[in-house]
């Protein structure tokens, strides 16, 4: 049984055109007298009601009978059948430049063009000259899903080999062929998917990398759970996106104009990071381009940081982050930067956002870790062979060697799986681990985040073998390591003290040489721990180190603050988070003259005061002129200090201080503040202190004088108040 019977027969459809399936499939349907040559005469009774111009059946005819026969061959049939682009457009490595010569044969189906409607809405193109700023919202992603669940089934969309696919099963490819590329010419050029369908461009907040292979039901699954762990919202979920940000009629990416070669990495510079969404099997780690679009993602970065990577996979799996409510079901599971939004709040026992993410993440399957850890350029390529040779020509242009790419993604891939790692130490040995740190040691990072709180396996060992597999390429590190076992906790911090100190005191000889900012989050670090820290950070750190980070409220007892504080260091060191000791927002901020920090009811402790007045003293560029640390936990401990300071002369810009509502706090300590105050820097900036009516200890500069006062009297203030800042 031959022809279209038998095609209906084998594949449940009619017109085996629309599939643009394999050319072996097709010859045989049309070849209806088995001659094994097929001619002209055929060609015009297969594709009579086909929406392939019969006008231009004679050049399409000449372009596959190559040896002029006047018959084509079934070696001709597939050579052309590639080349008029029925393979879809090099999905399994042939030219993509066939199916543009594909489009020239075949006439508008009025049907599909009114259906393909839906999606723009009957708009011209909103060209768009910049191509990384063509981003694709959720909204228009749920709306092209609902199209695809619209025609798939009913049109009878094939796979590139020949087997009928449905909704849940279609790939980029099948999307591109049946939908993106029609759409997109239009009667006067070609586009890109966003700017056909788009009445208003948005910016991109993330860029997604992804293998064009994965199903895009899967690709839409991690897309909008990372949306809800992240807390975008709908009108602010806009995602950059090769497939539909660029124009797919180029024949190349390799090959196309200068501003969308450049495309990617500049979406990644203008996101606020980068979205991995790998495929069940981690098939997405052996394609060269994700390879090389994650070595940028992880090199790029925005005024000193870099930006955020999070990798998200299909995973059907039950959450259980808000005990006592119901566990619920989830569709994909992420390994974020640092927390997210979801993390927030309450977790299962009570413990909060790093429990929350340790929880949420656990659930990633280690498969694709391990598979990141695996990543390898040279066992890479991409679905066109000059694709592959001319990224390996770029890589070698630009003087970036092959293990550095594979060397950043294992890397990456090693620190997300710390933790997951850890957890799965007490069945291997801690085999999985030690792999890890091996991949970390062996990358080029300059930036690295681990989550251990609450880990029992997080030992002695363990914890010293981790500070000491960080990279002497490392920037910025931080470390959360909050109710693990206290000797694994000294034992890490001591290990790290090491790493990070010089022998000599002329030049930097540590391991760490890059280091400029540490955040150590743990309420079991003792003071032994603290004072090697100090003694590291002291006058044989690194020598662009500038600030540590020891969470807000400081989870320790004072001693271990005293102990931290307890070198001085040569050079500005902030003993607080970017942002915290002075800001712009309600932590405080920069004014004329100075700084102003306000952080009521923070549940500082005098641990707190003590880090603070330690970053106030030590060359802070910003001197401190205001302190409102009301409505805490202080103690007597970190206010004596403040008075000892005060008098001490070591804040002498500071002009206002608010300790009230700190129970803790006994009434002789905060009168020895305000005495301090009125005699020293009274003296000093030539004016008295008064208490606050409405609030007791709220100590404040009395009123100025009035403006009649004599030129001579104002001129003296001024010149003192210049001396003091001076000094």
């Amino acid at each position: 049984m031959r022809g279209t019977a038998s095609y209906r027969t084998s594949y449940g459809v009619d017109l085996p055109y629309r599939a643009w399936t394999t050319p072996d499939v097709i010859f045989s349907v049309i070849d209806v007298d088995g001659s094994g040559q097929l001619s002209i005469d055929e060609l015009r009774k297969f594709f009579k009601k086909s929406p392939l111009d019969p006008a231009k059946m004679e050049t399409m005819f000449t372009l596959m009978d190559v040896d002029g026969s006047g018959e084509i061959s079934r070696e001709e049939w597939r050579a052309g059948f590639h080349a008029a682009g029925f393979d879809g457009s090099g999905v399994v490595g042939q030219s993509a430049e066939g199916f543009d010569t594909l489009l020239a044969l075949v006439k508008p189906n009025y049907a599909v063009t009114q259906l393909l409607g839906d999606l723009h809405g009957g708009r011209a193109p909103n060209l768009v000259t910049r191509p990384e700023y063509r981003g694709v919202t959720l909204h228009q992603l749920r709306q092209l899903w609902k199209h695809v669940n619209k025609r798939c089934v009913k049109e009878g969309w094939m796979d590139v080999d020949g087997e009928l696919i449905e909704p849940n099963t279609i790939t980029m490819y099948e999307l591109m062929r049946y939908i993106i590329k029609p759409l997109t010419q239009y009667s006067t050029g070609t586009c890109s998917y966003v700017e056909r369908c788009s009445e208003t461009v948005v910016q991109p907040s993330w860029t997604v990398l992804h293998w064009w292979g994965d199903s895009f039901r899967d690709l839409m699954l991690c897309l909008e759970q990372h949306a809800k762990d992240r807390g975008i919202s709908d009108e602010a979920a806009s995602y950059w996106m090769a497939a539909f940000a660029l124009d797919q009629h180029e024949t190349s990416p390799i090959e196309m104009s200068d501003a969308a070669r450049h495309a990617v990495p500049r979406a990644i510079a203008i996101s606020v990071g980068t979205l991995l969404c790998l495929d069940r099997r981690g098939l997405g780690f052996r394609r060269l381009w994700i390879l090389y679009e994650l070595y940028l993602s992880l090199t790029v970065q925005h005024r000193g940081h870099p930006k955020m990577l999070d990798v998200y996979a299909p995973l059907t799996h039950l959450c259980k982050r808000r005990l006592p409510a119901p566990p619920f079901e989830v569709h994909a599971v992420g390994l974020t930067e640092g927390f997210c939004m979801v993390d927030r709040g309450h977790g299962p026992k009570g413990e909060g956002e790093a429990f929350n993410k340790t929880e949420r993440e656990r659930h990633f399957p280690t498969s694709l870790l391990e598979a990141g850890l695996d990543a390898s350029v040279a066992a890479a390529h991409t679905s066109v062979e000059h694709d592959t040779r001319a990224l390996h020509a770029h890589l070698a242009s630009t003087h970036v060697p092959q293990d550095v790419v594979e060397g950043a993604v294992r890397g990456r891939f090693a620190v997300a799986a710390l933790r997951k790692a850890l957890d799965e130490t007490p069945y291997d040995g801690g085999t999985f681990f030690r792999r890890c740190l091996h991949a970390l040691s062996a990358s080029p990072l300059t930036h690295v985040s681990a989550h251990f709180s609450g880990c029992v396996s997080f030992d002695p060992t363990l914890g010293a073998a981790f500070a000491q597999a960080l990279p002497p390429t490392l920037e910025s590190l931080s470390v959360h390591f909050s109710d693990v076992d206290e000797k694994a906790a000294e034992a890490f911090v001591k290990a790290l003290a090491a790493l990070i100190q010089s022998p000599s005191e002329l030049r930097y000889q540590g391991k760490l040489p890059r280091l400029h900012s540490l955040t150590l989050v743990s309420n079991v670090l003792g003071a032994d721990g603290g004072y090697a820290l100090s003694v590291a950070l002291g006058a044989k750190g690194p020598r662009k180190f500038k600030m540590l980070d020891l969470g807000l409220p400081a989870p320790f007892e004072h001693r271990t603050a005293s102990a931290i504080v307890a070198v001085r260091s040569p050079r500005w060191l902030s003993y607080f988070g970017e942002g915290r000791f002075v800001t712009e927002g309600g932590g405080g901020g920069v004014i004329k003259g100075g700084a102003v920090v306000s952080l009521p009811s923070q549940r500082l402790t005098s641990s707190d005061l003590i880090l603070l007045l330690a970053t106030a003293a030590r060359g802070n560029p910003h001197p401190l002129l205001a302190l409102d640390v009301s409505d805490n936990e202080l103690d007597e401990e970190g206010v004596r200090l403040l008075e000892s300071m005060i008098s001490d002369g070591q804040l002498p810009g500071l002009e206002v201080v608010d300790l009230s509502d700190n129970a803790g706090v006994p009434e002789s300590c905060k009168k020895g503040v305000f005495n301090a105050m009125k005699m020293t820097q009274g003296q000093r900036v030539g004016h008295d202190f008064v208490l606050s009516a409405e609030r007791p200890f709220r100590i404040e500069p009395a009123p100025p004088e009035e403006e009649d006062a004599s030129p001579s009297r104002r001129h003296s203030k001024e010149a003192h108040s210049r001396r003091a800042s001076k000094a």
